[in-house]
């Protein structure tokens, strides 16, 4: 149990860069990115995620 702690950092910190990427119009950045969070987050970090992919997929 000990890198569970660790796991959700990661996850959050993807997020923050997805942001960041999304913000600076780096759309694939940021889905791999938003991809990486959907993998080492928490389950609301997970489902933000899918969510913002699905947005960025329809402005593409």
């Amino acid at each position: 149990m000990r890198d569970a702690p660790q796991t959700r950092e990661r996850g959050l910190d993807h997020l923050r860069v997805a942001r960041l990427l999304e913000a600076n119009g780096d759309v694939i950045g940021a889905i791999c990115a938003y991809r990486e969070a959907m993998r080492e987050g928490p389950a609301s970090a997970a489902t933000e995620a899918l969510l913002r992919i699905a947005d960025l997929a329809r402005r593409v």
